[in-house]
């Protein structure tokens, strides 16, 4: 975690001095050894995402497969909750034919 917090740090310093930079040579002077050290820190910044990179992807991966499984299982559990709705559905309309065609007749033991 503390080599994450160093990458970001250290990115977010390097994209103030490049901007920096790239404001002095627009407003004073445009040389080769300022544009050279602007493409170093660009690669130094795009070396810093690639490393970012690979910290965020394998922990996000497994979370985003156990993520689908589960919406996946919710899903499921909500197509058989429908199913067993319709069914209760079903059975209070025969129970209730059965309650009103037997209400009026006495039952006999």
């Amino acid at each position: 975690m503390e080599d994450i917090a160093e990458l970001i740090r250290r990115k977010k310093q390097l994209l103030y001095d490049i901007n920096c930079i790239r404001e002095y040579m627009e407003t004073w002077e445009s040389n080769s050894y300022y544009q050279d050290m602007c493409e170093q820190m660009k690669r130094e910044v795009e070396e810093i995402n690639r490393k970012l990179q690979g910290y965020y992807s394998s922990p996000y991966e497994g979370f985003e497969r156990q993520r689908s499984e589960l919406l996946q299982r919710i899903q499921n559990y909500e197509k058989e909750l429908l199913t067993c709705k319709r069914k209760l559905r079903e059975i209070d309309e025969i129970m209730e034919t059965v309650n009103v065609k037997y209400e009026n007749t006495l039952l006999v033991k």
